[in-house]
């Protein structure tokens, strides 16, 4: 069985045009290092449709599912599923960074576990599945992948975990000596009602703050708001993790 053969069986997908599949797993990296590939044999142009067909798949289901829910509700919904995380972690799930083509500069900088190249992909292959079965199919893929989501996002229940989000980031960005730590800045209140201020640290730069009612939550709390202020903006969190450990290197 090849490779192309193994992930059509993990996938559960058999493309009538492999030619999409190959193209949805080939990152921009491998401009030039082979003849006579141009921009079009990447998988930009896919990720591009991909993005789209989740949007609208995604943000059909949650309309039909939540009749209560506004448009800003709706909105939020749908950005707590079609996200770099949401879709790298689906990535994963169907070990799709083992099959990306890309060029060794970039594996070696643990390209194949980095959050927004995996989260490309999978908007790539999206892509590449409505080019070779249409809207139906594509419909029916995503709503097998996304049910749990969709149904948790539907009904109240889902629980961001931003502190593994957060740790991920940093692992994505290829820093490996360094970890996020949380430190209790301040308690308040007595022994049944305590309030707890807690720091998120890289190195010893704190990144942001977060308060609640355990520690728990307050760590939770500080490391959603570090993506907050960054914007929810994967170059800007990339920017501020790698700067933090260069200084902390420099300063080694």
């Amino acid at each position: 069985m090849s490779n192309l053969d193994a992930l059509e069986t993990k996938i559960n997908y058999k493309f009538s045009d492999r030619n999409l599949l190959i193209t949805a797993l080939t990152h921009v990296s491998m401009l030039g290092k082979v003849h006579n590939m141009d921009r079009k044999s990447t998988n930009q142009r896919l990720e591009y449709l991909g993005d789209a067909i989740l949007y609208l798949v995604i943000g059909e289901l949650l309309f039909i599912k939540r009749p209560d829910y506004d448009e800003g509700n709706l909105t939020k919904a749908r950005s707590n599923i079609v996200n770099n995380h949401s879709l790298s972690e689906m990535a994963k799930k169907l070990d799709l960074g083992r099959h990306i083509e890309m060029d060794s500069s970039t594996e070696k900088h643990m390209g194949r576990r980095n959050e927004a190249i995996l989260a490309d992909t999978f908007e790539a292959l999206m892509g590449a599945i409505f080019l070779d079965a249409g809207y139906e199919k594509t419909h029916e893929f995503i709503n097998k992948l996304f049910i749990k989501r969709i149904e948790e996002a539907a009904t109240g229940e889902a629980k961001a975990d931003y502190k593994t989000r957060l740790q991920e980031c940093v692992h994505a960005c290829g820093i490996t000596n360094y970890y996020i730590k949380y430190h209790t800045i301040s308690e308040k209140g007595d022994q049944h009602c305590k309030t707890f201020r807690i720091g998120a640290y890289l190195n010893n730069t704190k990144l942001s703050e977060g308060v609640g009612k355990s520690k728990k939550e307050a760590q939770q709390n500080a490391a959603r708001l570090f993506f907050e202020n960054m914007k929810n903006d994967d170059k800007r969190i990339d920017k501020k993790l790698k700067s933090i450990a260069k200084e902390a290197a420099h300063e080694a």
